[in-house]
């Protein structure tokens, strides 16, 4: 199919909008909401070859871990007394010393003048410990899945009805033509994601009773159980709210034509900027959106601004695209590159695969960066040029002291928003981006501001005091 990458990713939304799919249920679960972000990441990927930000996401059960038998109690998830807020966290944690410190909430956390919980997934089949976080709870499903286990024919027959609803609408009724792999895909996630909801469903209702919590803040929605958690707090009348953690226009979760109520998005939005509010077609109303800023980026930055100490110059490549991974190749090969130090910064779910996804990084000269012995700041820190087409870590990079290139190919143009206002140069070829590099032009003219909102986390405490103090806003 010759569509338009972005052309096609509008008449997904188009269709979706206009087909009844929303309405669409499975034992009283308007199932499509649940999973669309999934099923859309996997169709836009099938027919165009433009991948999601995220990968498909292999279920892994939590692996045993050795654990002290404080730390066991301590990190049970129902050994639980009231608190004023639940916070469902980020399990991608960053090493820092001896501890493995969210990058998302840690430094809001930190800053609380109210109490909370602090719960967390596996991050495919493991935690990251030791954690500084105070009130963590690991969750384990395990045990709820085979005390509730209510799998059958009956309701797999009707999620096989759904599915082939869902096919339907997007195969046949719109002549998109779908790959036999992505249909099993889709067809798997379904039915893993629908009894997620009962399961995660229980676990909401158990927490909630034993903390009655005020409001919860999520960090990465996207999943049907987090869902599930979200749905039943509103149920509850407990107040949901998001925490930004990463930026990307077009982005299908944030997107919507469907003018009809969306049950999993939470009730308030905390993002970095201002911009942010414009950046998506939320499913919110405008001022439930609200530019806080970024905690753990504004703290970072001060401190690596300061220890910045280069003794030659720094390109950093941000991982997203096989194009990024070309244009370091094809530098480092160049002679006039050779006192330049070049890193090519790997998204933590490609450290794993990176060899077989960008096979001529290996060996090529370019020091590839594929575990997380520093966060991304401290690459960010050290950069003198920055390079990619679409990431947040480009947003994070407006922080700090340093030149942001965006490479014309891929999925640029869900960059477009730092290019147009001057946060960072669009380069359409190698040639061009070389002579930026080696030959800068000093331009006073151009945006040198910080893109997130300063001040965060009196920003975010505020807002939150504000939200949880108000019962009569839902």
């Amino acid at each position: 199919m010759k569509d338009d990458a972005e052309d096609f990713r509008e008449r997904l939304l188009m269709i979706e909008a206009e087909s009844g799919i929303f309405g669409l249920e499975v034992n009283s679960i308007q199932l499509w909401q649940y999973v669309r972000w999934f099923c859309l990441v996997e169709i836009m990927y099938d027919v165009t070859g433009i991948a999601g930000l995220v990968p498909t996401q292999k279920r892994i059960c939590i692996q045993k871990e050795h654990m002290r038998f404080k730390e066991m109690i301590d990190r049970q998830q129902f050994l639980l007394r009231k608190k004023d807020l639940i916070v469902m966290n980020h399990p991608r944690r960053i090493k820092e010393g001896k501890y493995y410190r969210c990058f998302v909430t840690e430094t809001l956390l930190e800053n609380l003048d109210c109490s909370y919980y602090v719960f967390e997934n596996d991050y495919r089949g493991q935690h990251f410990r030791p954690a500084p976080t105070k009130n963590l709870k690991y969750i384990n499903m395990n045990m709820l899945r085979r005390f509730f286990y209510i799998r059958n024919n009956e309701t797999d027959n009707k999620l096989r009805l759904f599915y082939n609803k869902v096919i339907s609408v997007f195969e046949y009724s719109n002549e998109i033509k779908l790959s036999n792999k992505v249909k099993k895909e889709i067809l798997n996630y379904i039915v893993h994601g629908y009894y997620e909801i009962y399961y995660r469903t229980i676990w909401a209702r158990i927490v909630f009773a034993l903390v009655k919590p005020k409001a919860i803040i999520v960090t990465s929605p996207y999943s049907p159980d987090a869902g599930a958690i979200i749905v039943e707090a509103k149920r509850q009348n407990i107040k949901t709210i998001e925490m930004q953690h990463g930026i990307c226009q077009g982005h299908f979760f944030y997107n919507y034509l469907y003018q009809g109520k969306v049950e999993i998005f939470p009730d308030y939005l905390f993002v970095y900027s201002r911009h942010d509010r414009e950046m998506q077609r939320y499913p919110i109303a405008r001022e439930r959106i609200i530019p806080v800023g970024y905690p753990d980026l504004e703290k970072r930055s001060k401190m690596y601004k300061k220890s910045k100490k280069n003794t030659k110059k720094v390109l950093l490549f941000i991982s997203s695209e096989k194009i990024v991974a070309e244009y370091a190749v094809r530098l480092r090969k160049d002679e006039r590159f050779k006192d330049i130090r070049m890193i090519y910064k790997l998204h933590p779910d490609e450290y794993g695969q990176w060899k077989r996804e960008y096979p001529q990084l290996e060996g090529s000269g370019v020091e590839v960066i594929s575990e997380n012995k520093h966060d991304i700041y401290y690459y960010l820190g050290h950069a003198d040029y920055v390079i990619g087409t679409v990431s947040t870590v480009l947003y994070e990079a407006t922080a700090f002291d340093t030149e942001i290139f965006i490479i014309c190919g891929g999925s640029y143009r869900q960059s477009a928003m730092l290019y147009e206002n001057g946060y960072a140069q669009l380069v359409t070829n190698i040639d061009a981006l070389s002579d930026k590099i080696l030959n800068p032009v000093l331009d006073n003219s151009k945006n040198k501001e910080n893109y997130f909102e300063k001040n965060a986390i009196e920003n975010m405490k505020r807002e939150l005091n504000k939200i949880m103090s108000n019962n009569s806003d839902k």
